[in-house]
């Protein structure tokens, strides 16, 4: 029976150690285990284990195995070199120099080891004698203090590129932090990081191998250096947990790539985001028929993609949850598309089909079949198809009360009475976007004031109809008090608009009126006066009548508050 135990506890040892090889500390640990259990007494198996939670960054328990090796046996060399190092990584260098004085003591003459005692007992002492900090003062860790779960929670709040700098502040914060699974699950690679830094399958491999099965994003936007071997990480580790993946401005991964990504870790994806890349009407059937958790599919500017994409014929589609598509600029998709996604997707929050060619008055009509719809982004002009544009934009505003943010952009039939529509029916509006509205008037601007008090961005950029007089109606009716962003180019107004707006809108962020001539320094000074503080973006380009006095004075009441000025001026008066 003991031999039988014996053999068991070493088949679990060796399994162990193969699993540390593989860098699989999880699986080597529980071998470990298993393998104390047979053989409670045997330290070699006490010291695999230290070893192997050393690499996980759980030091206090790897300790806790040296010390019970050295319980067994106080003259092994190992028990007292595992435990000054742990001692070490834990910060505590006095406890580390005493353990290796007391293994000089009690570790046998003849043992191997005891020279390395001796070396690391020495190179301690003097670290201790050099240091000439005072000991108050001496700065310290105080991740110590806490349990490896409290700072593991502690290093997760932190961004993706803070953990990647914090894990070279210390030997300890990097076992701390390279060896946990869990801090690494959000691999983002677009916040705080450096434009000229380049994301490789290399890169990606390393990360990827640091979360494994934890991972749950991937977000790279600049993914041109990324090829097929990216996508086949993600499988043989497998990411089965992985619940957003955003890989966009890529020509190099291969349709078959994609397709087999999807089917074999697409169940668990609610986010999916290949704007800007080659994949082809199979990849976009492959998601919608393999993924059923998702909410959201953006594939803005994929130039191969059609409206056969979403013709599935007799297939199913089990992404029925989507409720945030994105075709913006997608070359191969018409207004056709329209009726196949009123069929697919039925919870639609937001659609962005701006771009989509040969839009029309019974497209905007068909969003009826949309009663959640939030969001709706379009551009071009709508051909009449069967009921002129007033017709269609009272069908469509009287289904879908809840839209918050609106984008029609370069509509020159466009009318007064359609936004007179849209934000009687549309009360909770926040964005309204209709720049190129050419036969937009001061009527428009008074229905805006009247019903859109919750308004934070609006753009009617290339409207000539609209002027000053307008502007301040809208603003006298007790609008503006929540706007951010405006955007009034190539409009008929003064500084006259600038002021008031100065007055009534104390939240400004972004301001745009390029090519309006007749603005001028005053107006502009007057502005940055006023709004200063929480202005970010001023653009004014081709406004020939503001003096360079008045532009340099803007920067540099922007520019204390973290804020620019964009003022290019190339034609002559």
């Amino acid at each position: 029976m003991i031999k039988h135990s014996t053999e068991s506890s070493q088949k679990h040892y060796h399994d162990g150690l193969a699993a540390f090889r593989k860098k699989e500390f999880e699986k080597a640990q529980a071998y470990f285990t298993k393998a104390i259990v047979l053989e409670p007494n045997n330290i070699q198996l006490y010291d695999s284990r230290a070893a192997t939670r050393e690499k996980l960054g759980q030091l206090t328990s790897a300790l806790q195995d040296a010390e019970i090796i050295l319980n067994l046996e106080k003259t092994s060399a190992k028990g007292y070199l595992r435990a000054g190092k742990l001692y070490r990584l834990l910060g505590q260098n006095e406890m580390a120099l005493d353990i290796y004085n007391k293994g000089i003591k009690e570790v046998k003459q003849n043992d191997q080891l005891l020279s390395t005692l001796h070396k690391l007992a020495k190179e301690m002492q003097e670290k201790s004698q050099k240091s000439t900090v005072i000991k108050s003062t001496k700065t310290c860790d105080i991740t110590v203090m806490f349990p490896t779960e409290l700072v593991h929670w502690i290093f997760g709040c932190l961004p993706f590129t803070s953990l990647c700098k914090a894990s070279i502040v210390s030997k300890r914060w990097r076992n701390l932090i390279i060896n946990s699974r869990f801090l690494w699950r959000n691999l983002d690679f677009t916040i705080n990081r450096p434009s000229k830094a380049v994301v490789t399958d290399q890169v990606v491999s390393t990360y990827v191998n640091r979360g494994k099965l934890q991972i749950q994003k991937f977000i790279c936007h600049n993914a041109g250096y990324l090829s097929d071997k990216t996508l086949k990480i993600f499988r043989a580790v497998p990411c089965y947990h992985l619940k957003t993946f955003e890989l966009s401005f890529n020509t190099s991964i291969t349709e078959t790539a994609f397709v087999i990504f999807i089917r074999t870790i697409g169940t668990e994806l609610k986010i999916i985001n290949f704007s800007n890349t080659y994949i082809s009407d199979k990849v976009v059937k492959t998601i919608l028929m393999h993924c059923p958790q998702l909410e959201t599919l953006k594939i803005s500017s994929c130039v191969k993609v059609t409206i056969q994409a979403f013709d599935l014929g007799d297939r199913q589609c089990k992404a029925l949850r989507v409720q945030d598509i994105d075709l913006n600029g997608c070359q191969g998709i018409n207004k056709a598309v329209v009726p196949f996604i009123t069929i697919l997707f039925p919870n639609i929050t937001r659609l962005n089909i701006h771009g989509i060619s040969g839009l029309t008055t019974r497209t905007l009509a068909d969003l009826v079949h949309f009663p959640n719809l939030e969001f709706i982004s379009m551009f071009g002009n709508m051909n009449e198809d069967g009921l002129d544009i007033e017709n269609a934009f009272i069908t469509f505003t009287s289904a879908c009360p809840l839209i918050r943010q609106f984008v029609l952009e370069e509509c020159p039939d466009l009318t007064d009475n359609c936004v007179r529509f849209l934000v009687m029916s549309c009360i909770n509006l926040e964005e309204l976007t209709l720049n190129g509205s050419y036969k937009l008037t001061d009527e428009t601007t008074q229905h805006i004031g009247t019903y859109c008090q919750q308004l934070k961005v609006l753009r009617i950029g290339k409207s000539p109809g609209i002027t000053d007089s307008g502007i301040n109606e809208m603003l006298n009716l007790g609008f503006g008090s929540l706007l951010e962003v405006i955007e009034l180019k190539q409009n008929n107004i003064t500084d006259n608009s600038l002021k008031k707006l100065a007055d009534c809108c104390d939240k400004l962020k972004e301001v745009n009126v390029n090519w309006c001539h007749n603005i001028t320094g005053s107006g502009v000074a007057y502005l940055v006066k006023k709004c200063g503080k929480s202005m970010q973006y001023l653009s004014m380009v081709e406004c020939f009548n503001v003096a360079p006095d008045a532009v340099d004075l803007a920067r540099k009441i922007l520019g204390q508050h973290g804020g620019m000025v964009n003022y290019l001026f190339r034609t002559s008066r």
